[in-house]
């Protein structure tokens, strides 16, 4: 009896013990990927069925102007678009989930900030699955690209505002 209870301790011990590694090893591995999400250069966001943030990085919080944690639960198409760019990503949203669409390949949407400010996004998105319950859900990255547009307007500006100069000139030389 002694001897059956002595093999019992000790599987019960190893077991312990390949849990407890086991226990370990997810949590560096979790440790790594959040590390990845912080230090991506784009927001990383999961949405849920019904669009509800699951998740959302530092950089996702940052650009939208809101502390971390205060977006998880809240539904994406409520709370940073206006009527129109929200129908339109409802419009986008609406393909991914009913398989219309299995990859959105890059559009852009504006967003306004918790101070009201504009922001533009190029989006890359994907369907997954959710991690907490296995229902589907959409996996998305999104480049803050304000100031690349706001550039891209100004030489627009700037090139037509030449040509105009240059179409003056030849006219003044030509008389």
């Amino acid at each position: 009896m002694k001897e059956i209870q002595a093999n019992l301790e000790y599987l019960v011990e190893a077991r312990t013990a390949e849990l407890r590694d086991a226990n370990n090893q997810m949590q560096v591995e979790r440790d790594q990927a959040k590390l990845y999400l912080e230090m991506a250069g784009a927001v990383i966001c999961l949405l849920d069925e019904n669009a509800n943030i699951l998740l959302i990085n530092k950089m996702g919080y940052d650009i939208l102007n809101y502390k971390e944690g205060e977006l998880i639960g809240k539904n994406w198409m409520n709370f940073c678009f206006d009527e129109k760019t929200a129908n339109a990503c409802s419009v986008k949203f609406g393909e991914l989930m009913n398989g219309t669409k299995d990859t959105c390949v890059e559009y852009t949407f504006s967003l306004m900030t918790n101070n009201g400010e504009e922001r533009k996004l190029l989006i890359n998105s994907i369907v997954t699955k959710n991690p907490f319950d296995g229902s589907r859900a959409i996996l998305f990255s999104g480049i803050d690209i304000t100031e690349i547009k706001k550039t891209e307007n100004d030489l627009i500006e700037a090139i037509s505002k030449a040509e105009k100069a240059n179409k003056a000139q030849a006219a003044f030389f030509a008389n």
